[in-house]
């Protein structure tokens, strides 16, 4: 569970470690207090959306023993149905095939 996951990973980080999770958006302000009574503090969120103008689906969140001012961004995966956007095109393009016409 997220009490066990949270708690085990602050004991086993180093100091420069960071647990990083992909989590619903709906549960993210629960994972992140318990991971700040465990001594872990949010570094870098970053708002997923399915779809852009749509609402934010999935959160990755990043957390650090060491105290850190937050970096927040937003990710879209499509631009409209089935048209990915290029934040999405770029990071993933080693993943695709595309054919050259």
């Amino acid at each position: 569970n997220f009490q066990q996951l949270i708690s085990k990973s602050s004991e086993l980080l180093s100091e420069n470690g960071v647990l990083s999770v992909i989590i619903p958006f709906e549960i993210g302000n629960i994972f992140t207090e318990l991971a700040q009574e465990n001594q872990l503090f949010l570094i870098r969120k970053i708002n997923i959306k399915g779809i852009e103008n749509s609402k934010i689906k999935r959160l990755i969140l990043e957390f650090s023993l060491l105290r850190n001012e937050l970096e927040e961004s937003e990710f879209i995966i499509e631009k409209s149905p089935r048209q990915y956007s290029d934040q999405y095109l770029e990071l993933t393009k080693e993943f695709h095939v595309f054919k050259e016409v």
